[in-house]
């Protein structure tokens, strides 16, 4: 085991922002507003030779269901390593000794690799494929326009409620804390992006808006029977002519044009496993891994 390796505490914060902005990019902006809102209430662990900091990396605290109820899981977020640090198993360590030292608060953990070729080295960690995701492309043409339905921008507690409102009948996903959710509508405004959600016919959905280049992109939860209204809604945010919208595999409308990558990993201890692995639904509807922040 690499020696370096300790819990970080708040006087790290200062060393930790520059890291982070070095190594993901992200706006100073973004990354005060982590640190400000999450970093109390998670597990940060970080690799330091001597003053340097080399790497870090944080878990946050979420839920799954399991076929043993609801389980504490730590989503593994903001692994970074310093260039200098890199090749010589440090963050490989790094994540080892997370899991060893938070295993009795979690039941399992689950992450988004950055990229495709991250899943090799996750798995050799012991992270296999999990979560997956429906894709599909739109073009605003294709969008028709519904009848009235009520349009309101979701705070926190509107976004918890529609979760558990379609999850508890359709489903597993990986459920979100307060100050998660809270934390994503910042970031995503933070980004110019917006949040819409929509009620009608006795149903509601939401969905987390933004552009990425001249495609406009959602992660949204909605029940089939109001989609078009949120569609729509969603076409009206942006100028554009093509839309992305991801949800959860087995979600009818997404079934045109749907593609259903692994978009996350899953690990458990041996003795855990069998009670996730149940999850694997016959109607092709894997546990959803929304709100990444990624």
């Amino acid at each position: 085991m690499t020696k370096g390796i300790r819990r970080a505490v708040n006087r790290d914060i200062p060393r930790l922002k520059p890291l982070w902005v070095s190594i993901f990019g992200d706006k100073q902006a973004a990354v005060d507003l982590f640190m400000r809102l999450r970093f109390n209430d998670c597990d940060c662990f970080i690799y330091e030779d001597k003053a340097m900091l080399g790497a870090m990396m944080f878990i946050l605290p979420a839920k799954l269901n399991s076929a043993a109820g609801m389980k504490d899981v730590g989503y593994i977020y903001g692994c970074a390593t310093h260039p200098l640090y890199r090749n010589k198993g440090i963050m490989t360590d790094l994540i080892r000794q997370a899991i060893y030292e938070t295993r009795k608060k979690y039941s399992a953990f689950c992450l988004v690799p950055a990229e495709r070729s991250l899943f090799r080295f996750y798995q050799r960690i012991g992270f296999y494929e999990y979560f997956y995701k429906g894709v599909s492309l739109f073009s605003r043409s294709s969008i028709d326009k519904p009848l009235d339905c009520r349009i309101y921008t979701p705070g926190a507690s509107d976004i918890e409620f529609i979760y558990k409102l379609y999850f508890d009948k359709r489903g597993s996903c990986v459920r979100w804390p307060k100050q998660h959710i809270e934390h994503c509508l910042q970031m995503n405004e933070t980004y110019g992006g917006k949040a819409i959600a929509v009620a009608a016919e006795g149903e509601e959905g939401f969905a987390f808006v933004n552009r990425n280049g001249k495609t406009v992109t959602a992660q949204f939860v909605c029940p089939e029977e109001i989609f078009q209204h949120l569609a729509y809604q969603v076409s009206l945010c942006f100028d554009a002519q093509s839309y992305s919208f991801e949800t959860h595999t087995g979600y009818r409308p997404l079934r045109i044009k749907e593609r259903c990558p692994a978009v996350g990993m899953l690990y458990t201890d041996e003795d855990t496993k069998m009670l996730f692995d149940m999850e694997d639904r016959t109607d092709g509807m894997r546990p959803y891994l929304s709100m990444r922040m990624e």
